[in-house]
């Protein structure tokens, strides 16, 4: 299946560090994608890029194999994304501040309530936001992601906070937007195990350059193991051996 968006040679520097180097890949319609690396590997950058918070300084983003300068003017606002915290007004409702979410997308406010149907939240009423628990207010920055039904969604550490059984919860969803809506979804997190259930391919970044892109039998054929983890470790320790491996 065609690749619909592709990042490629992307690179990005703050100040004289260099964050990125020459980054590349892609994402094809309906696939779920990991996105892994250590503390400071560079996926929070990549994750701003993708979603127009920052600029890159050199490379190509392209849609349907054209070049944008913004993914998200590209999808034309279909693009959800919960980066690092998320982010709402305290003294407001769950459903006040998907309120003010669908008016600045200009999107009917119709879908809220089952969308914090879908993320568990319908049960909430008034309750303020800032007396909510970590769990609460993580699956309310997915509910905001949401809006407007995305093309691509991008998700940094959506279980952080959950329970087991909230884990699941969320994994459900996400499966079922891949199934009824065929989103396609890029969740960061540092939960192997989580993303080895769900995801379809794995992106392994280290050091600001993409050291494995492929789907997870790939990876696991490729670094001879059977887990995730160990498949990780060994591509985090191969010193490059695995950089070129790529599904074509």
């Amino acid at each position: 299946m065609e690749q619909f968006i592709k990042i490629e040679n992307i690179n990005k520097s703050y100040k004289s560090t260099q964050i990125l180097k020459n980054i590349s890949f892609g994402f094809e319609k309906g696939k779920i994608y990991g996105f892994v690396g250590p503390n400071g590997a560079g996926k929070t950058t990549t994750i701003k890029i993708l979603s127009g918070l920052t600029k890159a300084d050199s490379g190509l983003i392209l849609y349907q194999n054209q070049k944008v300068a913004s993914l998200y003017e590209a999808l034309k606002g279909k693009l959800g994304a919960l980066v690092n915290a998320p982010s709402f007004y305290g003294d407001l409702s769950a459903k006040e501040n998907m309120q003010i979410i669908c008016k600045l997308k200009e999107i009917n406010e119709i879908e809220i309530d089952e969308i914090l149907k879908a993320v568990g939240l319908e049960g909430v009423g008034k309750k303020k936001c800032r007396k909510f628990s970590l769990g609460m207010k993580q699956r309310l920055g997915i509910a905001e992601a949401l809006v407007g039904n995305p093309q691509l969604l991008i998700l940094d550490e959506p279980v952080n906070g959950l329970d087991p059984q909230g884990m699941y919860e969320i994994r459900e969803l996400i499966e079922n937007l891949r199934e009824k809506q065929n989103t396609t979804i890029m969740i960061s997190s540092h939960l192997l195990s989580e993303l080895e259930m769900i995801c379809d391919e794995l992106i392994v970044i280290d050091k600001g350059q993409i050291k494995f892109c492929g789907d997870l039998n790939r990876l696991k054929s490729v670094t001879g193991s059977e887990k995730l983890e160990e498949c990780y470790f060994k591509i985090l320790k191969s010193g490059g051996e695995y950089d070129k491996v790529r599904m074509e």
